[in-house]
């Protein structure tokens, strides 16, 4: 075994610097601990063992100068192949100042923190180690790889794209320790334990070369590559270095985060206000020790901005619509053949929100009028705020029949959901997401009439009527052919429609009916009808979500039957003694909306 530094040499064509590596997340708008709450669990989370629970621990430590110069002789970090050989001064590598490694070489230094972030009842870090990688190797993506995307359906997550700089982002020398047991089989060659050192250190000159900064402790192989020590060789060295050392049937990864300057505090508030749903659904447990010491686990059923927000993921996860006088669950119409999910919104208290004091530091937990995005992983993608109106707070739940679209139209930073994410291909995917905040405001606002019906709506307003029974708006246009004007209409259209209710939800049928007008020149045209569907806007009664609709049938003037051309539009012919008929039925809809049909009607050449 070659034990050394391996140090990442930027190619003749250029190639990524260290900052690209540590600032794919500086866009988040999340502190540090917040953001390493989020992407260190939804790693573990990722990488969890079917039908276990995912157990995460974050264990801080203090060491003192002695300690850190152990350290630093393990790492070989005073040798002369080592990082503070490379230059005047270890502020030029990005070591910090007075920090952790440089600590090593003064005497006067204060004691520093590593802090261990540990999941158990996880795959571990398995896999190949070469560039011949699978999607599976999750020590490739984590150690070697950068923004390596796992589109696959294991990775509910995302991947160990970016997320990963979190934890060198925790260190103030940017430098990690992985450890690492997993299940051995071909692809690791029959080994079950790796420990490796990852470094991002900034980019340099050395010898006339230049350097990215990226770099490796492990067993070093040739010019171009670092191995991790393995097995009995990983276990000692963890052993060394301060870990929990694992035994072979103790599948997991251990992260030892050197120079670590987060607040423990800030973690667990990170922990409860992104992880909460996973944690009440017991299917999560995070620990916390300083120094020896176990603290409080996170309790996000006692913190009062959070109760309203569990009360509403519950409610939506148990798939069940509910109208009541403080709290409403609906569900999503599907899109297609896609389950949308359930949203549930209810009143909330601005007591239990609001701090006067304003000596104390923010408290980072969701405000009032917000709603929780919430997918498979189960953690809390972002509070997105809702329309004004009465204080509310909602949970939007999503199904699993678009979780796969929903994590495509994630950022790197899984803040969002965002239709112009260019992972997204379909155009219909790409307007389910837009939709998305469109149909999650309707709820909120279902809620909100109930609660100020009383005051604002006598319950004989045409309003009320139409929110209990559901309206129809119908609208057509005619159009002529070549080069006629288009707005003259050749077509006499009628639209005969009715409003059902199936399981609490509307439909609209009808027939729509065309005929040739009277004063046409022909006695028979051919004629192309395009019939859709929308939900209009509560305030301007414009269009805002398109309904699917589905013709049912049709039989020209004749009475012949027609095949449709589409699912929504459909050409025959057409003349002045009988009209061509056309059946058709939308997709459901919440009973309180407004649904508007429009046909359009155009000469065929």
């Amino acid at each position: 075994m070659n034990l050394g530094w391996h140090f990442d040499k930027m190619g003749k064509m250029g190639g990524s610097h260290s900052g690209a590596y540590r600032n794919p997340l500086s866009n988040s708008g999340l502190v540090k601990e917040h953001k390493l709450a989020r992407e260190a669990i939804q790693n573990s989370v990722d990488a969890g063992r079917e039908g276990g629970v995912v157990r995460i621990r974050f264990r801080q430590q203090s060491v003192d100068e002695q300690r850190i110069n152990q350290i630093a002789e393990y790492l070989q970090l005073l040798s002369p192949t080592g990082p503070t050989e490379r230059g005047m001064n270890v502020r030029e590598l990005g070591l910090g100042a007075g920090h952790f490694f440089e600590a090593a070489l003064d005497a006067e230094t204060h004691p520093q923190n590593v802090l261990f972030v540990e999941d158990y009842d996880t795959l571990g870090l398995g896999g190949k180690l070469s560039d011949s990688y699978e999607e599976q190797d999750r020590y490739y993506r984590l150690i070697l790889g950068f923004g390596v995307e796992d589109e696959s359906e294991e990775s509910r997550g995302g991947s160990y794209g970016f997320g990963k700089s979190v934890y060198p982002d925790a260190s103030n020398v940017n430098t990690v320790v992985y450890y690492s047991v997993f299940d051995p089989n071909d692809d690791t060659d029959g080994v079950y334990a790796r420990l490796i050192v990852a470094s991002l250190f900034n980019t340099h000159r050395y010898e006339g070369e230049t350097f990215t900064g990226r770099a490796w402790f492990g067993d070093v192989v040739g010019d171009d590559f670092c191995a991790p020590l393995t097995d009995d060789a990983a276990h000692e060295f963890a052993t060394l270095l301060g870990f929990d050392v694992r035994s072979q049937s103790d599948f997991g990864t251990s992260m030892m985060i050197l120079g670590s300057d987060v607040n423990l505090e800030e973690i667990r508030k990170g922990v409860e206000n992104h992880w909460w749903p996973r944690i009440i659904d017991e299917e999560l447990i995070v620990e916390f020790w300083d120094d020896g010491t176990k603290l409080d686990d996170p309790g996000p059923i006692s913190q009062p901005q959070l109760k309203p927000y569990i009360r509403c993921y519950q409610t939506a996860s148990s798939a069940n619509q509910v109208d009541q006088e403080d709290l409403v669950c609906q569900r999503f119409r599907r899109s297609g053949r896609l389950n949308i999910g359930y949203c549930a919104a209810t009143l909330a208290e601005p007591d239990a929100f609001r701090d006067d004091d304003p000596t104390l530091e923010p408290t980072f937990y969701p405000g009032l009028n917000e709603v929780a995005l919430i997918r498979s992983p189960k953690m809390v993608v972002a509070y997105q705020a809702l329309r004004d109106g009465a204080d509310v707070v909602a949970a939007y739940v999503a199904a699993s029949d678009i979780d796969g679209i929903l994590k495509l139209s994630e950022p790197s930073d899984h803040t969002r959901w965002a239709r112009d994410s260019n992972r997204l291909k379909e155009r219909s995917h790409k307007q389910l997401v837009q939709n998305l905040p469109a149909r999650i405001n309707r709820t909120v606002e279902t809620l909100r009439r109930k609660f100020n019906e009383d005051v604002d709506e006598p319950s004989g307003s045409p309003k009320a009527l139409e929110e209990l029974l559901g309206d129809v708006l119908r609208t057509h246009r005619g159009g002529g052919g070549g080069d006629r004007d288009r707005t003259t209409s050749a077509f006499d259209v009628d639209i005969d429609t009715s409003v059902s209710h199936v399981d609490g939800e509307a439909t609209v049928s009808g027939v729509v009916k065309i005929r040739c007008r009277e004063r046409y020149k022909l006695d028979e045209l051919y004629c192309e009808a395009m019939l859709s569907a929308h939900v209009l806007q509560d305030d301007t009664r414009r269009p805002d979500e398109p309904l699917e609709l589905t013709i049912t049938s049709v039989k020209d003037s004749q009475g012949h039957d027609v095949e449709p051309k589409e699912a929504s539009s459909c050409t025959f012919p057409v003349n002045k003694l009988n009209a061509a008929q056309i059946g058709f039925q939308t997709s459901r809809y919440a009973p309180y909306e407004v649904c508007s049909v429009k046909v359009d009607a155009e000469i065929v050449e």
